[in-house]
């Protein structure tokens, strides 16, 4: 297969990755008006709009001079194209210049194209007409898997290695958790964990004693950092100003309002050899003994195509939250950030593992309102993943279930006046049903 990069500036980076390719294409052409001076015998420079042109193998590839492929990216195009297909697609994550997701593209399983070739496609040189556009009638495979990330820059060099760096970094977003914050930082500072590790505090633009508190938490946790990242508004970019400024190579994530057991770390590190993004368990027992039929499900059991780590208890490899870009910015409150960032993690080809020993109390929103409007965020983030990740798998509800939730509804509105678990219970599938609706709207994609 030939390779053609569409360039406009410097493309031997590109050209380089290319030669980490598990299957080597034949050639590699690249369109620029530059002269390649000095090249490979495998590699050709040719006028802009002639590469696909140029190429000889039957099949062609494209590629942006931006784009980073994956190391098997292009044995997943040739075993795609081996099924016959006359064209095939693939999975594009783009990442800013900021180093911060900015869009994910998953193709459809099949579909028509047409136009010129273009960066994230591969074609049966049979599937072109003499000028160089694609027959009428070709249908692309897709791959539902994310091979390329597109750059607007290069990626966020690691901390530098050795002397006394922490090996850990815990990254804790605070506003205004006066209320529960002291007995986080009380269970961080009674970590079992023998080797170093920092704490990084994120004040959200907390209004109330937040900050004071950790700021009295020093002589337990002598290894605390504090920042403040006052306009961020959304959990995302509150955790990914903490990332910045974390020297850890690995990245632990939790909430102000929860309670880490003493083994939290030891487990998180350890469940961290086998995998490169890890969720551990959340146990809503001790801090919200009056919800449990609201326990989270745990992660082996959610029933998803993909599974995610719930960011209230989770650890990531800084390498590999910068491939991704890290935490996405664009998710309303604090709600489905980490379910998405879960499922880009996998689809770029790294491994999710679960922790079971890495135990987190959970606590819950205790208030009617705090309930309806956590709901509300999740219900809304609901279009947004669909409309991302639906060629990945991801599946409305069916209209007989959405019909049976409204008349549920219905059905049990005089839940509302009896008081304790009928009542919160009503509240949480009312907020959540209204969520899907109105993310439907915002998001011009229909998912009740």
């Amino acid at each position: 297969m030939d390779v053609v990069v569409a360039a406009r500036g410097d493309w031997r980076a590109v050209v380089r990755r290319l030669r980490d390719q598990t299957c080597a294409p034949a050639r590699v052409i690249v369109e620029s008006a530059e002269p390649g001076g000095d090249l490979p015998a495998d590699v050709v420079v040719v006028a802009p709009g002639r590469g696909v042109a140029t190429a000889r193998a039957d099949y062609v590839a494209v590629l942006d001079e931006r784009d980073h492929p994956g190391p098997a990216w292009l044995a997943g195009v040739a075993d795609a194209a081996a099924s016959g297909a006359d064209a095939v697609r693939w999975g594009v994550l783009t990442v800013g210049a900021d180093g911060i997701v900015r869009d994910v593209v998953i193709p459809p399983g099949s579909g028509a194209v047409t136009g010129r070739p273009r960066a994230g496609i591969a074609l049966r040189r049979t599937a072109l007409t003499a000028d160089g556009r694609i027959r009428p009638g070709t249908r692309a495979a897709g791959i539902a898997r994310l091979l390329v990330t597109r750059r607007g820059a290069p990626a966020p060099a690691a901390p530098p290695s050795g002397g006394d760096r922490p090996v850990v970094s815990v990254v804790l977003p605070v506003r205004n958790a006066a209320a529960t914050l002291g007995a986080q930082l009380a269970a961080l500072a009674r970590q079992d964990y023998p080797g170093r590790w920092e704490l990084v505090v994120v004040d959200n633009g907390s209004a109330d004693r937040s900050m004071a508190l950790a700021e009295e938490a020093r002589p337990r946790l002598p290894a605390l950092r504090t920042i403040s990242a006052p306009t961020a508004r959304s959990a995302g970019v509150a955790r990914n100003a903490g990332v910045r400024v974390a020297a850890g190579d690995l990245l632990l994530f939790c909430d102000a309002d929860d309670v880490a057991d003493p083994g939290w770390i030891s487990a998180m590190v350890g469940a961290l050899a086998d995998a490169d993004l890890v969720g551990g368990a959340l146990d809503c027992s001790t801090l919200s003994p009056a919800f449990m039929d609201e326990q989270p499900v745990p992660l082996p059991a959610q029933g998803e195509p993909l599974s995610f780590a719930r960011s209230a208890n989770c650890a990531v490899r800084r390498e590999v939250l910068a491939a991704v870009g890290g935490w996405a910015e664009h998710f309303p409150g604090g709600a489905g950030e980490d379910v998405e960032l879960s499922w880009r993690v996998q689809l770029a080809g790294y491994r999710l593992g679960y922790a079971p020993h890495a135990r987190m109390g959970y606590r819950l929103r205790p208030t009617l309102l705090g309930v309806a409007r956590q709901k509300w965020a999740y219900g809304l983030t609901g279009a947004l993943l669909y409309r991302t990740y639906r060629n990945a798998g991801y599946r409305r509800r069916p209209w007989r279930e959405v019909l049976f939730s409204w008349f549920w509804m219905v059905r049990h509105l005089p839940d509302v006046g009896r008081p304790g678990t009928p009542r919160r219970r009503w509240i949480r599938y009312a907020a959540r049903l209204a969520g899907f609706a109105a993310g439907s709207v915002r998001h011009r994609t229909a998912y009740f």
